[in-house]
């Protein structure tokens, strides 16, 4: 259930750094503001991260969690786009002659599955060696 609360925590920082970084691109502050909110989106994610790491009832669970975050991130890709910004999907379905290509939305998943796992292994590393070094 951990897994779950957590998974649901990074689809809002996801979907709030979405659309955060879309309204900071049309504004006069676009130069500082995007580094800034991917600075606060990669940090957002950490803290997640860290805390599935440090709290971890299974092995399972933690390795679910690059799962449902990469799934997340689509999930919140299409709630922004649909709510705020429709301009985001016509960059998804501009490409496709299918409008309801799942494959395409599968292949971000599972890239960025990839990249929050290799993320969640490395935490789990730095952990495990800060752990040993409390010892």
């Amino acid at each position: 259930m951990r897994i779950v609360k957590l998974s649901l925590a990074g689809v809002l920082v996801q979907a709030a750094s979405l659309a955060l970084f879309a309204f900071v691109s049309q504004s006069r502050i676009a130069t500082l503001g995007k580094p800034l909110v991917y600075a606060l989106a990669v940090a957002g994610i950490i803290y997640i991260v860290w805390r599935a790491v440090s709290e971890r009832s299974s092995w399972v669970s933690l390795c679910l969690l690059p799962i449902f975050l990469g799934l997340g991130y689509v999930a919140a890709w299409e709630l922004v786009g649909a709510v705020l910004f429709q301009g985001l999907l016509w960059d998804v379905y501009a490409h496709s002659p299918d409008v309801n290509d799942i494959r395409l939305h599968l292949d971000i998943a599972c890239l960025l599955a990839g990249v929050y796992g290799i993320a969640t292994a490395t935490i789990f590393a730095v952990h495990k060696s800060l752990e040993k070094r409390r010892d």
